[in-house]
């Protein structure tokens, strides 16, 4: 009777994990917002993307415009977004002035068509390269055009659960697990103690990878 209830608070404990990390994957991953540089704003309000206290982008509708407080590593800065169709004009408080197409997707020049949102950004030493205007701007279009996006992919939760699920049932049920599919070929077919081992230490591993994908740990 101990050991089954060890068994079953185990077994309590493995599926809180994997409630917990969903729940968590939702929130990091499913939430809307916009990426600007490497770094993602989510949409905390209506008017308010936030990737944290210093680092803002706020929206304030006016007239036939929008103007904008962007704060990127604790310094401000605004702008004013004006568009006619799909033509947009960007006028910042520093007096520069970007005026180029919106495709729909991406801030383009007038021109030639190309994206404007590529900017070269060199890192020296900790020094924290600074984004630039133009992708500032197509960032600021897609807030005035609606156009949000995810941080991560619901796929990501699928196939981590699915992953964790696997790592959990070998953990489990090591016998069964490593002998599924070939306990015909044997009479007997039972692991040594050292092969539990193994095989629930590949489990561990296994339900590790699927908090991973489950997480999106690995997108910045």
């Amino acid at each position: 009777m101990k050991e089954k209830r060890i068994d079953r608070r185990i077994l309590a404990l493995i599926i809180g994990i994997a409630v917990l990390a969903a729940i968590f994957s939702g929130w990091r991953n499913l939430r809307k917002g916009i990426f600007l540089g490497n770094d993602f704003f989510y949409r905390t309000a209506d008017s308010l993307y936030q990737k944290n206290p210093v680092n803002y982008i706020r929206s304030v509708p006016k007239d036939d415009s929008i103007n904008f407080t962007i704060s990127i590593n604790g310094r401000e800065q605004s702008a004013s977004l004006t568009r006619q169709e799909d033509f947009v004009s960007i006028a910042y408080d520093d007096g520069t002035i970007i005026e180029a197409v919106w495709n729909g997707q991406w801030f383009c020049d007038r021109e030639t068509g190309y994206p404007m949102f590529f900017d070269t950004a060199i890192t020296i030493g900790d020094e924290i390269p600074e984004i630039g205007k133009p992708a500032i701007s197509n960032a600021l279009c897609r807030i005035a055009w609606g156009d949000l996006e995810q941080r991560g992919s619901i796929l990501l939760l699928f196939l981590g659960g699915f992953l964790y699920a696997l790592g959990a049932v070998t953990f489990l049920f090591p016998n069964e697990a490593h002998f599924f599919l070939r306990r015909w070929a044997y009479q007997n077919a039972e692991l040594s103690e050292s092969g539990l081992l193994m095989e629930k230490a590949g489990g561990v591993v296994g339900m590790a990878v699927g908090i991973v994908f489950m997480l999106g740990l690995f997108i910045v």
